[in-house]
């Protein structure tokens, strides 16, 4: 990743107080240590709550690495919203993982609390 991309990354991160824009969860930007949800917490786990550039208009439909193009969110929510054949709209699906996360059916039931 670009130094230009990490420090986009790294203003969203701080500008969302460090919580995935899609699900809320606190997440952690370059060291797991950073994370208040870090206290016994698996590696898989962690791994699932990192930060990651999420560009609101992917960049293979032709959006770019402007600013007001990115987001940070979890591992776990980008993978999701991408892995779709068709991906949803970024305000559909955030409602989407929002009304999932309601549910307790998005991150595993034991990381409920870090919400």
């Amino acid at each position: 990743m670009s130094q230009s991309l990490k420090k986009k990354r790294a203003r969203a991160y701080e500008s969302q107080a460090g919580k995935c824009y899609y699900c809320g969860i606190q997440m952690w930007p370059k060291n797991p240590q950073q994370s208040r949800a870090v206290s016994n917490q698996s590696s898989k786990y962690l791994m699932r709550i990192r930060c990651t550039v999420e560009h609101i208009q992917a960049r293979s439909d032709g959006g770019s690495n402007a600013t007001e193009n990115i987001v940070a969110a979890c591992w776990f929510c980008n993978q999701a919203r991408h892995r779709r054949k068709k991906p949803k709209s970024p305000s559909v699906f955030a409602e989407f993982v929002r009304s999932r996360v309601r549910l307790g059916k998005w991150h595993p039931a034991q990381y409920q609390e870090l919400y």
